[in-house]
């Protein structure tokens, strides 16, 4: 069975990341509206550091949950409704070197 696009990112992040959670919820909080300010600022450096400092943080599994949160709370598709989440996608390539 093929998962969704969470699962997918599971699968290629959870030996890459943090093995144990360095973030409180509020800290997972903080930085959604750091991600929320980037947005309607237009600032994609923001937004882009704040998704990798997620991304180094945050524990595989949280990074699955992470990205379902967002992809509900933006009401983000399949295929090209998908756009949005790029930065996301190629945060660990950069981080990582490989997929």
């Amino acid at each position: 069975m093929v998962g969704d696009f969470a699962d997918c990112a599971y699968g290629v992040l959870k030996d890459r990341c943090s093995l144990q959670p360095r973030l409180s919820v509020m800290d997972v909080v903080n930085r959604l509206n750091d991600i929320a300010n980037g947005y309607s600022s237009s600032d994609k450096s923001l937004v882009r550091s704040t998704l990798e400092h997620l991304i180094k943080n945050l524990t595989g599994l949280e990074n699955k949950w992470f990205i379902r949160i967002l992809t509900k709370e933006n009401k983000l598709g399949t295929s090209s409704q998908l756009s949005g989440l790029r930065s996301c996608i190629c945060v660990p390539v950069s981080m990582f070197g490989y997929l």
